[in-house]
């Protein structure tokens, strides 16, 4: 025996010290192709992979040693995990966006390989077909990757697999050639495939699955109906075949399915009713149907389904009464019902369901009040009733559980008064009540919402004044309170809202634009149109570099329009129309490059069009009529490419459109009541062409000079007339005029009067002074001719008062005849002396 058990020890050693020197060899080859792979890659050095890399043993002494080091080493790498005989078991990389391909990925070299998560990286390309040399491998978890091609149909090679998740990625091929070469995977539990491109529709032969415990191939493009064999798959706990284009009705052997606990059928198109079988679902935790063409009642079997969290039915055609059954849903937490055809009241079990938070009856034709029962409904964080023919209070307690975040009740027949149900909501984030016939005074029945993001009031008839309060709200992004009663003026304490994007409090009472609201920096759109603003718009509305939308039209806005609107650059709709803005129109509109509709209509705005306009690429529409532009139309509008709709109606505009669509093919009424505009437009006559131009100048010309020249005959013919006349006046006074014609001779020689009458009179000597006055002394003159006249010689150094009394004695003089006042024949002003020279009277002083 000893020899035996001496021989069976031996080739026990043989074996272990063979088996050791494959698993040696193994795990070097595993190593190699590890480092094969991460070589293949864009980016082969992520931080996940710097462990990979061959580190030499502390007792290397010669080449036989490399191989089982770089084995050794391998099972020490990020992501590697080996058995006890260092031979590579799982391979789990997740989340560290590797770029590549599987093409250099040796799989053969890893054939104790059970686990490989390539989850959430940026591989592409195909899954290479020689992944079915993986013949140990049971968890497989590609999901998240950009893989492409068709799913190889090797995979039914790997007998072992259990898990299969290949969704998110771009994989494509027909559901029925998938499923028919992976039908034999008897240990099947997880298949997912979703949100990729995969085709065709689900086949009967899915039903040999029946080891499936979850199914997901959602987001796909599957088309028909849902076959009746997967009420065999007895495991099944999760169904998702949401956002297809399956069809037909809902089959009732899903009722078979006694182990499922979530089951997503929607975004599809299923019609039919719900099945009553659906009741036996009791291990069911949600269920969702939502946005598909079901019809029928909600089955009160449903109320069986105790387990249920979460029932989703929005957006299909079901009708009839809520069931009271829902209420037995002790574990809901959420409703959905919205945007069907229900009809009815609100059950009062509703307010049974004290798990609920999210409860929606939007859109529907549920009737009368709201039941006092949903009160109850402490853990009620969003509420919705919005769009139906609900009628009586709000519910006056609705917010006794302090978590009620989002509440909409628009579009309803809510009773009038609203009294301080909400003002206690403190929690409150979002409220819709648009569209009722709710009144109070705005600043009383609301209270202060800390987190309150949005709030639409618009269409009911709040009243009164806006309060400081609303500048408390520090989250608050859109504010409508459009169409009520709103009176007196903004509160300045808005501008403190600083996180405002939209506001609308267009068709009100509202008074007068603060400055203030120049600080919402963040605002895009600025409706208060329709309120009875007046004065100018402050220039701080330039400042809202973010605003796109700005309508301040029909109010009593007065003044210029602002120059500084060229700084809210990013304006795609401006609409100040039906005010008073007077002045020019603004250059720097020119500048606002985004304007898509402009509208400063029925106004007072005057002088020509600004040039700057056809810098306005992207504007579509604009209105310009009711005002008091002039002059021509700029010839470079035409680049105004964009341009579909223009009024320039009632001004005084004159010359022809711009050549662009938008004025050529303008209506009749866009165009009428101007002063004389031409052009390419059926409504108006064309231009005149060149040669016209030329015959017009020519008439005009001659009608000119026919009309100058018997102007001027005209001229001569009453001169002659008026010098006929004088003669014969001068005739009926003779003894006047001899010495005033004479003297005349002289008349426009000033300089030979002068010497004439210093030479008469020597110089003024003493000798011919014949009076003395105030201002200066009177002379008699003999002149040359022999006529006889008086110079009065105003004194050299009479200073200003002299010269004054000179120029008043000629302006009266020259102005009066009278017969008994002395006639002034000439003056002289020289800077010696001036001297004035009248007839000579022999008896007169």
């Amino acid at each position: 025996m000893a020899p035996l058990a001496h021989y069976f020890l031996f080739v026990l050693i043989i074996l272990a010290v063979s088996s050791a020197s494959v698993t040696t060899r193994s795990a070097g080859s595993e190593a190699e192709a590890l480092l094969q792979w991460k070589d293949s890659l864009h980016n082969p050095s992520d931080l996940s992979l710097l462990s990979w890399k061959l580190l030499r043993p502390h007792n290397y002494s010669s080449g036989h040693h490399d191989m089982k080091s770089r084995g050794g080493n391998c099972c020490r790498w990020t992501g590697i995990v080996c058995n006890r005989y260092g031979s590579v078991m799982k391979i789990n990389l997740t989340s560290s966006n590797l770029r590549g391909t599987l093409q250099n990925f040796s799989f053969s070299s890893f054939p104790n390989l059970h686990t490989f998560v390539l989850y959430n990286h940026s591989l592409y390309g195909s899954i290479p077909s020689h992944i079915s040399n993986l013949s140990r491998l049971t968890y497989l978890d590609l999901r998240m990757n950009h893989f492409s091609g068709n799913i190889p149909s090797e995979m039914g090679l790997l007998t072992s697999l259990r898990v299969i998740y290949l969704s998110m990625n771009d994989l494509n091929g027909s559901l029925p050639l998938i499923i028919s070469s992976i039908r034999n995977l008897s240990s099947l539990s997880i298949l997912t495939m979703g949100a990729n491109k995969i085709s065709d529709f689900i086949p009967q032969e899915i039903g040999r699955l029946k080891s499936l415990v979850e199914l997901w191939l959602f987001e796909n493009h599957l088309v028909n109906s849902i076959p009746a064999s997967i009420g065999n798959l007895s495991h099944l706990s999760i169904l998702s075949l949401y956002t297809n284009k399956i069809t037909g009705s809902i089959p009732r052997e899903l009722g078979k399915l006694e182990s499922l606990t979530e089951l997503y059928l929607d975004g599809n198109h299923l019609t039919g009713s719900i099945p009553q079988a659906f009741g036996n679902l009791s291990s069911l935790d949600e269920i969702d149907l939502n946005d598909n063409c079901l019809t029928g009642s909600i089955p009160a079997s449903i109320g069986n389904l105790s387990n249920l969290t979460g029932l989703y039915l929005y957006g299909n055609q079901l009708s009839h009464l809520v069931p009271s059954a829902l209420g037995n849903l002790v574990k809901l937490r959420y409703l959905e019902l919205g945007n069907n055809q229900f009809s009815g009241p609100i059950p009062s079990e509703i307010g049974k369901l004290k798990s609920v938070i999210w409860l929606s009856f939007y859109g529907n034709k549920v009737t009368g009040s709201i039941p006092l029962e949903l009160n109850n409904l402490t853990n009620l964080e969003y509420l919705q009733l919005q769009a139906n023919l609900l009628s009586g209070d709000l519910p006056e307690n609705i917010c006794f559980g302090g978590k009620l975040k989002e509440f909409y009740a628009s579009y309803n027949n809510f009773t009038p008064t609203i009294q301080k149900r909400l003002k206690s909501c403190t929690t409150l984030i979002r409220i819709e009540l648009q569209a009722n016939q709710l009144t109070g005074n705005i600043s009383e029945v609301f209270g202060i919402y800390p987190n309150l993001y949005y709030m639409d009031l618009s269409n009911n008839k709040f009243y009164g004044e806006l309060s400081e309060m609303w500048g408390r709200y520090n989250n608050l992004s859109m504010l409508n309170i459009s169409n009520n009663e709103i009176s007196g003026q903004l509160p300045v304490e808005l501008g403190k809202a600083s996180q405002l994007r939209i506001l609308d409090l267009s068709s009100n009472l509202l008074e007068k634009i603060p400055k203030e609201l120049g600080q919402l920096k963040l605002l895009f759109s600025l409706k208060l149109n329709n309120n009875s603003l007046s004065s100018g718009v402050p220039t701080e509305i330039g400042m809202l570099l973010e605003l796109r939308q700005l309508d301040l039209s029909s109010n009593n806005l007065s003044g210029p329009i602002p120059q500084d609107l060229a700084n809210c650059s990013k304006l795609i709709y401006l609409n100040m129309s039906k005010n008073k803005f007077s002045e020019i129109i603004p250059f720097q509109i020119g500048k606002l490059g985004s304007l898509q509709n402009l509208d400063l209509s029925h106004n007072l705005l005057g002088g020509e069009l600004p040039l700057e306009l056809e810098n306005l690429h992207n504007l579509e529409t604009l209105d310009l009529s009711h005002n008091n532009l002039t002059g021509f139309i700029p010839s470079t509008y035409k680049e105004m490419l964009s341009l579909t709709s223009v009024d320039i109606s009632y001004n005084q505009l004159e010359g022809p459109l711009p050549q662009i669509k938008a004025f050529t093919e303008a209506s009749a009424q866009a165009l009428e009541n101007n002063k004389d505009l031409c052009g390419n437009n059926t409504s108006l006559k064309p231009c005149p062409t060149p040669k016209e131009k030329n015959k017009k100048l020519g008439a005009f010309y001659i009608i000119v000079l026919i009309s100058g020249t018997l102007i001027i005959l005209l001229l001569i013919t009453v001169g002659i007339l008026i010098i006929h006349h004088k003669r014969e006046t001068n005739i009926d006074e003779p003894g006047e005029p001899q010495i005033e014609t004479l003297f005349a001779a002289w008349r426009h020689d000033g300089k030979k009067i002068h010497e004439e009458i210093i030479e008469a009179t020597e110089n003024f000597e003493s000798k011919y002074c014949i009076g003395v006055g105030g201002y200066g002394s009177v002379y008699k003159s003999l002149l040359s001719t022999g006529e006889v006249v008086a110079v009065k010689k105003f004194h050299e150094n009479s200073g200003v008062l002299s010269q004054e009394s000179f120029k008043s004695e000629i302006s009266a003089l020259t102005k009066v005849r009278h017969r008994n006042i002395i006639k002034l024949l000439g003056y002289c002003s020289h800077r010696r002396h001036s001297f004035l020279v009248y007839e000579f009277m022999e008896e007169e002083a």
